[in-house]
């Protein structure tokens, strides 16, 4: 593209901090006309699957409500750390997290202690 060439190094940083380009700030003036220009082209191009279905469509993960029922006194300290890492620590304490592997895999160590509502 002929009119990238033709503008200065800021507007051309401007233009990449827009299309989502890292590391603009850094480059030089014809390394930031290549990086904008194959933005371009992998943003343009033929519709995928599912814009041709009618748009795309984001993954919602689910939220999980997790309420702490049972004091950590006597808990293991990696059931302690669960805990914190959750952001729970007293009785009654609620905390609301995305279902990922991740909390899964803290609630898998503090079962017992939880409960845990979708």
């Amino acid at each position: 593209m002929a009119e990238l060439r033709e503008l200065k190094k800021d507007e051309l940083v401007d233009r990449a901090h827009q299309l989502g380009v890292t590391g603009a700030s850094s480059m030089k003036k014809d390394e930031l006309v290549q990086a904008l220009e194959a933005q371009e082209r992998a943003t343009s191009g033929p519709p995928s699957r599912h814009q041709r279905r009618g748009g795309h469509r984001e993954r919602v993960m689910a939220a999980l409500r997790i309420i702490q029922v049972r004091s950590a006194n006597g808990a293991k300290p990696r059931q302690r750390d669960a805990l914190r890492s959750l952001g729970l620590g007293s009785i009654g304490a609620t905390t609301e997290r995305d279902d990922d592997p991740t909390v899964r895999g803290a609630l898998r160590l503090i079962d017992h202690l939880v409960r845990v509502e979708r």
